[in-house]
């Protein structure tokens, strides 16, 4: 993963205006990740629900290098998708360099949906569990700020329970475990700040 991780939100805001688009959203199979659209987050959801049907069927069909123009007279959407999920801009008017925005929009999601949670940092060998057990308490902070400490527990204690953990989190189930807990947070945006966050605290955990 590149150096220098930005929540998504940042992400998004930065390509709308490298590519000229007034907002977008970006989708996970038909869930809403995250929206500049000047919506509210309810309707962004339904949006992402009908756009991920849509390349949903494309991708079943394997029609994964294309993309969609939907024009209308208050403007455009450009909406393009890989394996994992899509995203949509919306423009005013039909956007210039299309072949470049196209190739900057693959990046954008290649880069966000595989960088939601960043990778585990090579580490040398340690006992399995150690990692989890400096890495939890300050899980538990993070989620702390949404949350109730005690509801942060139980949310933790489910999603071991759900992957069949007892015990310590073994390290090659961290990223696993960790974005499980934070899926839990219903507001992206506090979900994403608390990604980036938590990237920090592991790599600590790691290094520690």
């Amino acid at each position: 993963m590149a150096s220098g991780f930005k929540p998504m939100g940042v992400r998004l805001v930065e390509l709308c205006s490298h590519s000229g688009a007034t907002d977008g959203c970006v989708m996970q199979g038909t869930e809403l990740i995250d929206s500049t659209l000047s919506i509210s987050d309810s309707e962004a959801e339904k949006i992402a629900r009908k756009i991920g049907g849509l390349t949903s069927d494309y991708r079943a069909g394997g029609r994964l290098g294309q993309e969609i123009y939907l024009r209308f007279a208050g403007g455009t959407l450009l909406i393009v998708w890989n394996d994992v999920g899509g995203l949509m801009l919306r423009f005013r008017n039909n956007p210039d360099r299309v072949e470049s925005i196209v190739a900057e929009c693959r990046t954008f999601l290649k880069q966000v949906l595989d960088d939601s949670l960043p990778e585990i940092p090579a580490t040398e060998a340690m006992s399995d569990g150690e990692t989890w057990q400096r890495f939890e308490p300050q899980l538990i902070n993070l989620l702390a700020s949404v949350v109730s400490r005690s509801q942060t527990k139980r949310i933790i204690q489910r999603v071991l329970d759900s992957l069949e953990i007892s015990g310590p989190v073994p390290d090659a189930s961290l990223e696993e475990v960790t974005r499980h807990i934070l899926d839990k947070v219903p507001d992206r945006r506090k979900r994403e700040a608390l990604a980036a966050e938590a990237r920090d605290e592991l790599t600590k955990a790691f290094n520690s």
